[in-house]
């Protein structure tokens, strides 16, 4: 508990240092405006900084369960983002990359263990390359 409630100060005292938007959320992943009527299970900070946005989603333990990174342009439009999910020990599960101006899209998941279990490249919608792995890195 200590720890969360260390968490949560240091996560207030960024948020109006910084400008960052705190958002809670319950079980299912839905906003939550009174947190006194539903318990949070997992809280969103979001920020721009230097032309990048930021999408944080944490459980209230403090684990990481995603993270979206996202260049912008002049009018605070995407140009390309990365969407990056972990697993509850901290490995990435998943990422996503996507060119917006190109319109190419990324995807790759991974094993528990951190190898690579499957990628994909889209261009324009359309699925232009693919490959499987075995949970020890070999192509399949």
């Amino acid at each position: 508990m200590r720890k969360f409630t260390f968490f949560l100060c240091f996560i207030f005292q960024s948020f109006f240092v910084f400008g960052q938007s705190l958002t809670f959320f319950d079980s299912y992943l839905l906003p939550i405006s009174d947190t006194s009527k539903v318990d949070p299970s997992y809280l969103r900070i979001e920020f721009i900084e230097n032309g990048v946005f930021h999408d944080q989603l944490y459980t209230l333990d403090s684990v990481k369960v995603s993270h979206l990174i996202a260049l912008l342009d002049e009018n605070n439009a995407k140009k390309s983002q990365q969407l990056t999910y972990y697993y509850p020990d901290g490995e990435v599960s998943s990422k996503t990359k996507m060119d917006f101006e190109q319109d190419i899209k990324v995807e790759m998941h991974y094993y528990p263990n951190g190898k690579l279990k499957h990628s994909a490249t889209f261009n324009s919608g359309k699925l232009e390359a693919e490959k499987y792995f075995s949970q020890n890195g070999e192509e399949i």
